[in-house]
């Protein structure tokens, strides 16, 4: 019990330190940070799992939470100082050996040399100065915050209670992002959608289809779809029969925002992922058949609705979107073939594709 009460009080110190951060951030920058964030890790941080989930809210929020525009570099948000707390963090975990083995895999690999080729594409084409300033935040929303996340998470998410923990934390981002895109779909339930940012349709694009707090239909449907395999793990692994049930009903639930995302990539994507888990996945496949005969019988029931929707019947014969995606990769085709190793640089394809 002591020890609990220990753990609970580093955790709250923790918490405000990160809080401090962001105070002295305000002040100093993110350079502040970047000199401060050591010194408070090095002394209370022992399990980094919570700051992981904390930095995942905080991307889930990005469009409503408070940002400090710089003249030069990218922009400060609250998840990136957190990035820099959790980075700091880590290596002085590394460094006390508090993480038993640290190890580079083939994937880890892979990333940093697609890291380095992205950078040095960038710095050798001409393309880091523009309008905004360096132009980088792309290769660090796209390429060094996903990589260096997925590295400290497997090194630090190392046994089965953090794991579930883990699960547990993403059932409930899906549930959210499920319910969220049910209410923005019937007008009725617009009301409890939250953020507020949401309905309005001058932010982000794919207006009128479940977009979520994302604001873009094809990543909340991919985001949902991720998140419902990985609920459905924690379905299988769940002992408790109360809690398999709860699992189990919010996991069927996701499909439905994932047809309302109205995104063609989304629905075939978690269709072959049902597939190949019924493949290699032999106890799924009661479920399975389970789960096509409530879904058919869904679509017998409401199929003259379905095929009347306007929604629905834009986006299954709308083939513009299937023509622009061919060019685009007849395009990177001929591109590659002229400069193979750096090519004409990052966040360069619109000014040069032909």
């Amino acid at each position: 019990m002591l020890f609990r009460s220990k753990e609970i009080g580093l955790e709250i110190i923790f918490f405000l330190s990160v809080l401090f951060a962001g105070m002295f951030l305000l002040v100093a920058g993110i350079y502040g940070v970047i000199i401060i964030s050591p010194v408070f890790i090095a002394q209370i941080s022992r399990n980094l799992t919570n700051w992981l989930l904390l930095w995942m809210v905080f991307v889930l929020f990005n469009q409503s939470v408070y940002k400090i525009a710089l003249p030069t570099f990218p922009d400060i948000s609250f998840d990136r100082v957190i990035w820099v707390v959790l980075v700091s963090g880590f290596f002085i975990q590394v460094i006390l050996k508090r993480v038993n083995s640290l190890k580079l895999t083939k994937i880890d690999i892979l990333m940093i040399v697609f890291c380095l080729v992205c950078l040095i594409s960038k710095l050798s084409t001409n393309t880091v100065v523009e309008k905004e300033g360096l132009g980088l935040s792309n290769i660090l929303n796209g390429f060094l915050f996903p990589f260096s996340i997925f590295f400290i998470a497997r090194n630090v998410i190392n046994n089965g209670k953090e794991l579930k923990k883990v699960l547990i934390f993403l059932l409930i981002v899906g549930v959210y992002l499920t319910f969220t895109g049910i209410f923005e779909h019937y007008p009725a339930f617009s009301k409890f959608v939250f953020p507020r940012y949401i309905l309005d349709p001058t932010v982000g694009i794919h207006w009128g289809r479940s977009r979520g707090p994302f604001v873009q239909s094809a990543v909340n449907g991919m985001v949902l779809g991720i998140i419902f395999l990985m609920s459905y793990y924690l379905f299988i692994i769940e002992q408790k029969q109360l809690n398999k049930k709860l699992y189990g009903f919010f996991t069927a639930l996701m499909p439905i925002t994932i047809y309302f995302t109205y995104t063609r990539s989304c629905w075939l994507g978690f269709f072959l992922s049902l597939v190949i888990i019924f493949i290699y996945y032999r106890k799924f496949r009661k479920v399975f058949y389970a789960s096509m005969f409530v879904g058919i019988a869904g679509v017998i029931i409401r199929w003259s609705s379905i095929i009347n929707s306007d929604k629905m019947s834009s986006r299954v014969h709308d083939m513009n979107p299937i023509y622009a995606r061919i060019n685009l990769f007849f395009a990177s085709i001929r591109m590659f073939i002229e400069k193979p190793f750096f090519g004409f640089g990052f966040d360069a394809f619109q000014e040069f594709s032909p």
